[in-house]
């Protein structure tokens, strides 16, 4: 092992996982034989901890987890072992800016996801197989339910003027997760925060962790880790945010950094 490093972190979508959201053999391969030489691997993504575990699972390895982009982190068994919730009046204002600019709304908590649909919709997630169009439940959710991540969907020009209101009008940390999607977590938590107390909790240094990236949730990820690895096809700003720029997803190049710390 390369003595000045001991932790690997991953982002998933477009970075360790291939377009048809797999690990590539190389990929899988890399992470197996980096954990049997006694690396960590920590996933940080803005997905569930039920999607990040089931990853776990199907590469046979153990490990914690950063999830909805830093607001919470889950030990190597799925316990959750910190979490920053937005607040309800964080969530409500959150929620009027989305409706304003007619997009769709997802709220997300530990057990359950809360969707809303307008009817003038022009663009909607593929996951939603019915269109909610009953903001009922999330008004619900937000005085009853500890939510730790918001998301806004639609038209990239809609998503342009809600980013620009969310950071005008309030102080949550709001970045792109993609071309269509807006992801808003508690002031100040992102990914290398959730990495940064993971980190504490583990007594590792921040100097000897490695992280992947591609997206603009993961500029401070690759800024703070002590390598940060953006892929080929990252925002020009990710990469700018990064030490090193490898192969895209196409072409392994979590595993071909991976392979250089055995």
């Amino acid at each position: 092992m390369t003595p000045s490093f001991k932790l690997i972190c991953t982002d998933l979508d477009r970075t360790f996982l291939n377009a048809q959201g797999q690990p590539s053999p190389q990929n899988a391969n890399a992470i197996r034989q980096a954990v049997a030489a006694g690396y960590a691997f920590v996933v940080a993504s803005g997905r569930r901890l039920a999607s990040i575990a089931a990853l776990y699972q199907a590469l046979g390895v153990r490990g914690d987890k950063i999830f909805f982009n830093g607001a919470c982190i889950a030990d190597a068994d799925n316990q959750v072992i910190a979490g920053t919730a937005l607040t309800p009046a964080q969530l409500t204002t959150l929620m009027a800016i989305g409706q304003q600019f007619g997009l769709n709304l997802s709220l997300s908590a530990l057990e359950a996801g809360f969707e809303y649909v307008p009817p003038t919709a022009t663009w909607v997630p593929g996951y939603l197989n019915v269109l909610p169009h009953d903001l009922t439940a999330l008004t619900t959710a937000v005085q009853t339910t500890t939510i730790y991540k918001l998301s806004f969907s639609g038209e990239r020009p809609a998503l342009e003027a809600a980013a620009a209101a969310v950071r005008a009008q309030t102080a949550v940390t709001c970045s792109w997760t993609d071309t269509h999607f807006l992801e808003m977590t508690a002031p100040g938590v992102n990914k290398l925060t959730g990495l940064q107390h993971l980190c504490a909790l583990r007594g590792i240094a921040m100097t000897a962790t490695v992280a992947f990236g591609d997206y603009e949730n993961d500029a401070a990820l690759l800024h703070g880790a002590g390598l940060g690895v953006a892929m080929s096809n990252a925002l020009p700003m990710v990469q700018a945010a990064a030490n090193q720029v490898v192969d895209n997803r196409a072409f392994d190049g979590v595993a071909q950094v991976v392979r250089t710390l055995l």
